[in-house]
């Protein structure tokens, strides 16, 4: 009988491992636009997609460390929110906040205080919160950057 399920065992893993995909990276579709970077980790990053047109913003959630929350937005969609950044920021009004709405029925409210600026995302259910950022900083989200953009064999994207 062990014999049978050894068999058994071996077949089913032989038969997973032919299936797997092989997933080839095409490092020549994404394009790296800036980066946040805290303490030497990526905090917040904008990359642009070439087949897709379009930018994929992405920032670590402060409620739940190590979760990185998405969005996605066409070239007019970045220039208005950068634009938008750079005119109301330097006002250093206290608490404005000023909702946009995304696709996927999301909303991004940024919020600035003083001198500093928060992008969160409100899905319905959940925030999805920032840290706290400066305007040099979000230039450098915004701006070409010097960091460096890869994608790992298995297709995930790392930013350095």
């Amino acid at each position: 009988m062990k014999s049978y399920l050894v068999i058994f065992f071996s077949l089913l893993l032989a038969i997973n491992i032919s299936s797997q995909l092989n997933i080839k990276s095409d490092s020549d579709n994404l394009k790296l636009i800036g980066r946040i970077k805290l303490l030497g980790e990526v905090n917040g990053s904008l990359i642009y997609f070439k087949d897709k047109n379009m930018y994929l913003l992405s920032f670590l959630n402060r409620v739940y460390d190590y979760k990185f929350e998405s969005f996605w937005m066409n070239e007019q969609s970045k220039n208005e929110l950068y634009q938008l950044i750079i005119d109301e920021l330097p006002k250093k009004e206290k608490n404005k906040i000023i909702e946009i709405e995304l696709e996927d029925n999301r909303i991004l409210s940024l919020e600035m205080h003083k001198k500093r600026a928060s992008l969160n995302i409100w899905d319905g259910y959940k925030w999805y919160k920032t840290y706290w950022y400066k305007l040099r900083l979000l230039n450098s989200l915004f701006n070409k950057d010097k960091g460096r953009l890869y994608t790992k064999a298995d297709g995930t994207i790392f930013i350095e």
